[in-house]
């Protein structure tokens, strides 16, 4: 079990964390130990959902919401605002040196898979204006919801008064065996084999497949330009 902590280190304008237990440099984006006793490890990437609170509330009502209540009081005066104001609205990232992958917008989010020992990545963007997007990648069936309602925390100071990009979340398609195919529907999504009301966590809260819930995929939001350092031969959705 290790505790990890900021080093106050970037590497490609990327987070160099460390560990308590062994004093091992890691690279936030990968998991990998870069220098130490480590070196060359790697941690398990869990599923995880960036999702509004009013979402959470909603599909997780008994669900715990970490307080700021923290016992410090300048730490708490901080919670939830942006020291970094206006970096994602800027056309090239800060604290980066290296070239540039022009494929994609350098500020662009982008959203990963992995199959097989593949990649493919999807632009936010694109998930923002299609709101929905059935896929299939090495044999993988996957389904993107996008839903409005997400704040950046990384454009204005005052984060509950940032821009609005959204959030999305990434599932395996398939339940029982059959293949779903999904479309948008207001602030929910309907499955065109039954007609099912799903929500962007992927619970069915209506129709035939009342109570069942999709298979969560593990996936990340990233900036464009990071992305390409790291994995350069991933596929891009268009």
């Amino acid at each position: 079990m290790l505790d990890f902590g900021v080093s106050g280190m970037l590497r490609s304008s990327n987070l160099v964390m460390w560990d308590r237990q062994t004093e091992t440099w890691w690279q936030q984006f990968i998991g990998e130990g870069l220098v130490g006793e480590l070196t060359g490890a790697e941690l398990e990437t869990l599923p995880a959902q960036i999702i509004s609170l009013a979402d959470f509330i909603e599909n997780y009502p008994t669900g715990g919401v970490l307080s700021k209540k923290t016992g410090f009081e300048k730490q708490e005066q901080q919670y939830g605002t942006n020291v970094y104001e206006g970096y994602d609205s800027k056309p090239n990232p800060r604290l980066f040196f290296g070239e540039i992958d022009n494929r994609l917008p350098a500020m662009e989010r982008v959203i990963d898979i992995h199959s097989k020992g593949g990649f493919k990545i999807y632009p936010h963007s694109t998930v923002a204006k299609e709101k929905v997007i059935n896929d299939e990648f090495n044999r993988l069936k996957i389904v993107l919801f996008f839903q409005a309602g997400t704040n950046s925390i990384l454009d204005v100071k005052d984060i509950s008064a940032a821009k609005d990009i959204g959030s999305i979340t990434v599932f395996e398609r398939v339940i029982n065996d059959k293949t779903l195919t999904f479309k948008k529907n207001g602030d929910y999504f309907n499955d065109k084999e039954t007609g099912s009301t799903w929500t962007i966590t992927g619970k069915c809260i209506k129709g035939e497949l009342e109570g069942k819930k999709l298979t969560p995929l593990r996936y990340g939001n990233h900036f464009a330009f990071a992305w390409f350092v790291f994995y350069p031969e991933s596929k891009i959705y268009k």
